[in-house]
C-alpha cells in the first residue's frame, strides 16, 4: 500500500440498545482522494452505499476497485479503508448495525451463521455491485430511504428489511471457505479485543491478554502487531483516544474528567497520549472542532447517540452521581 500509515486506528460507535443501529444517512458524504491514510476498524458491521465516484476499496490485505453505484461491507474489527480516485470525488450513505444484537429472535443456526458469514467476508465478497445482486442492493437502498423518512413504526419496518437483508446475503455466501492467516488471527485475538473495548478504562496489562487468548505473551505481541499495526498497549491508548475525541466534542466534561473516564491516572499522561495522535492537545482539538466548518466531523460525532454508560467505569459513575448530589443540596 502506498499510502504512509501509522497504524490501524479504532472508530467506536455505540448502537443504541432498542435498535442497535447508526445511519450516516443525510446530507450524503462527499469523499475526496488522500495522499496518506490510515486503515480502521469498527465495533460493528458497516455497509456503505457508494452513489457517485470511483475510489479503492482496502480491506484485511486485499485492494478492490469500486465504481459506483455499489455497496461495501466490512465486517466488525477488520481493518479497511476506502480511498476515492485522485480527481474524483465519491458520495456515500453509511450504515453501522449489529445484526445478532438486532435480531434476537433470528433462528440460532442463522444467527450463528450470521457470526460466521461477518468475519469470512473479504475481498470481492464485501462488495456488492447493483447489475449482480439487484435485489440485496434495493434492499439496503429501502432501508437507507426507511431511516430516512423516519415515519410512523420505521424502526420495526427497517429491522424487518434487516432481516431480509442478513437472510439474502447468508443465501449467497458459502460458509466453506479456508480463512487466510490474518482472518484466522483475527479469530484468535477476539477475546483480548473484545475485553479491550469493554475494559479499556481498566489498567490492562499484556500478559492478562495474552492468557484470555490462550497465548504466550510474545506470540501474542507478534501476531497482534501483525494483525492490526500496533503494539497491544498503543492499541489500547487508540480506543482511549477515540473515546475521547467523542467526549471533547461533547463539550460537558473537562480535560481532567475525561481523562479519568477514559482510563488516565493523570491529566498530563493524558495530554502526552492525545498530542501524539493528534499533534494538539485536548483543549486545542476541542477549540479547532469548535472554531471551524467542518461538517464531516460534526456530522459523524452528532450523528452517535449519547454516550452510553459504557464510556465510564462504574466507579467513576458513582463518584458522579456523588458530585451532583453534593452540588444540589
Amino acid at each position: 500500500m502506498s499510502a504512509a500509515q501509522r497504524g490501524i486506528f479504532y472508530r467506536h460507535f455505540d448502537l443504541p440498545v432498542q435498535f442497535p443501529v447508526i445511519g450516516l444517512l443525510r446530507p450524503a458524504w462527499e469523499s475526496e482522494h488522500q495522499e496518506s491514510f490510515r486503515l480502521h476498524f469498527h465495533n460493528c458491521l458497516e455497509i456503505g452505499l457508494m452513489l457517485e465516484g470511483e475510489a479503492t476499496y482496502y480491506l484485511r490485505d486485499q485492494v478492490v476497485a469500486l465504481k459506483a453505484p455499489c455497496l461495501t461491507m466490512a465486517p466488525p474489527n477488520a481493518p479497511h479503508m476506502t480511498n476515492s480516485l485522485p480527481g474524483k470525488v465519491c458520495t456515500w450513505k453509511w450504515l453501522y448495525v449489529d445484526p445478532i444484537r438486532l435480531l434476537p429472535g433470528m433462528a440460532p443456526a442463522k444467527s450463528a451463521e450470521m457470526g460466521v458469514y461477518q468475519y469470512q467476508m473479504r475481498g470481492r465478497d464485501c462488495v456488492i455491485l447493483p447489475e449482480k445482486e439487484p435485489e440485496v442492493f434495493a434492499l439496503v437502498q429501502l432501508i437507507v430511504d426507511v431511516m430516512e423518512k423516519m415515519e410512523p413504526d420505521w424502526q420495526g419496518i427497517a429491522r424487518e428489511l434487516f432481516h431480509a437483508l442478513f437472510l439474502m446475503l447468508l443465501s449467497r455466501h458459502p460458509l466453506t471457505e479456508t480463512r487466510g492467516s490474518v482472518s484466522a488471527y483475527e479469530g484468535v485475538l477476539a477475546p483480548a479485543i473484545s475485553y479491550i473495548q469493554e475494559a479499556y478504562m481498566q489498567d490492562l496489562t499484556v500478559p492478562e491478554l495474552a492468557e484470555r487468548c490462550h497465548l504466550s505473551e510474545a506470540h501474542f505481541r507478534r501476531i497482534f502487531k501483525d494483525v492490526y499495526g500496533w503494539p497491544p498497549l498503543d492499541y489500547i491508548h487508540t480506543i482511549r483516544i477515540e473515546r475521547a475525541c467523542k467526549l471533547l466534542f461533547d463539550g460537558t466534561l473537562s480535560v481532567s474528567e475525561i481523562a479519568e473516564a477514559v482510563g488516565y491516572r493523570t491529566p498530563s499522561t493524558f495530554t502526552r497520549q492525545f498530542h501524539h495522535f493528534y499533534g494538539l492537545s485536548p483543549s486545542q482539538w476541542r477549540q479547532k472542532m469548535e472554531s471551524e466548518e467542518n461538517t464531516a466531523i460534526s456530522q459523524y460525532m452528532r450523528a452517535q447517540p449519547p454516550q452510553s454508560q459504557g464510556y465510564y467505569p462504574e466507579e467513576y459513575l458513582q463518584r458522579m452521581e456523588k458530585e451532583a448530589r453534593r452540588k444540589e443540596s
